[in-house]
């Protein structure tokens, strides 16, 4: 599920803010992007956010800033102002350029402004830092959860399509079969004329292919799936690799009616069914 979020916290002389940024994926991918002297959180980080969200690719910024107000601020590094200054003037004598190099271009060096050493411990600024990833991962959860919301309709559509078309199915179901018994009673005769309908081959050979034909399993455990389905658009708990795997499982049911009914009615209302099965599998993927 795509959804972006923001934290912020602020320490005794410095402010954090976290961005998190998630977008669809199967499982459970995290990306850290944070400033050398923080790289220390990245493990803590990673599973403060594994713990609250169960799947996207999830890519978090981390930024920190010196705050004035609480006396910190920035430093000049005036001894690599001067080695910059003196490599940028003998560069300019060694190819003839008159003039000296111009402030704007060592104001432009944003390495010639340094952080001040930060006085709190590193346990002080994991716990701004972790504020900071709470809020910010409980926004994201937010949007994921109305986003979630506002796909519950197209999951109902989609499930009441599929209900419908496997009601469809099962009425369809002994016409198709009275249709595949005519033909084989009638390829049998034709193999074997003197074969009265009462013969015990023929009826075994009905018997076979009803039991080959027979959709009643499948049916009634794509109404099961579908039960189960509704039951977790319910629950509070992340259920997106729930979903899928029950997606996977009434698509495995559907294409084996497919399969075995071996029927034109029956076909197009199997074509209806995985239409809106492909339907509830790319928005599954929205589902944390």
């Amino acid at each position: 599920m795509t959804a972006f979020a923001r934290g912020q916290a602020f320490g005794e002389s410095e402010d954090f803010l976290i961005e998190v940024h998630s977008v669809n994926s199967r499982r459970l991918e995290i990306a850290t992007n944070l400033p050398g002297d923080l790289i220390q959180f990245d493990p803590p980080l990673r599973k403060l956010i594994g713990e609250a969200v169960t799947r996207g690719r999830v890519t978090v910024h981390v930024s920190v800033r010196p705050n004035p107000a609480k006396g910190a601020s920035f430093r000049a590094d005036t001894a690599l102002a001067r080695q910059l200054k003196d490599a940028y003037d003998e560069l300019r004598s060694t190819l003839g350029y008159p003039g000296q190099v111009e402030f704007s271009v060592l104001a432009a060096r944003g390495e010639l402004l340094v952080y001040p050493e930060v006085p709190e411990d590193p346990g002080k600024r994991w716990g701004v830092l972790q504020t900071a990833a709470y809020a910010a991962l409980q926004r994201l959860l937010s949007m994921k959860e109305t986003e979630g919301e506002n796909l519950r309709p197209v999951f109902e559509t989609c499930l009441g399509h599929l209900e419908r078309a496997t009601a469809a199915i099962r009425e369809a179901a002994p016409a198709a079969m009275a249709r595949h018994t005519e033909k084989l009673r009638l390829k049998i005769k034709d193999a074997a004329p003197g074969l009265g309908d009462t013969e015990e081959r023929l009826l075994r050979e009905i018997v076979i292919l009803a039991d080959k034909l027979d959709l009643a399993e499948e049916l009634d455990r794509l109404n099961s799936h579908i039960s189960q389905f509704r039951v977790l658009m319910n629950d509070a708990k992340p259920c997106g690799r729930t979903m899928d795997f029950l997606i996977q499982e009434m698509n495995r049911e559907v294409n084996t009616v497919g399969a075995k009914a071996a029927d034109l009615t029956i076909s197009q209302l199997v074509v209806e069914a995985k239409v809106q099965l492909e339907v509830m599998r790319e928005q599954a993927q929205n589902i944390e």
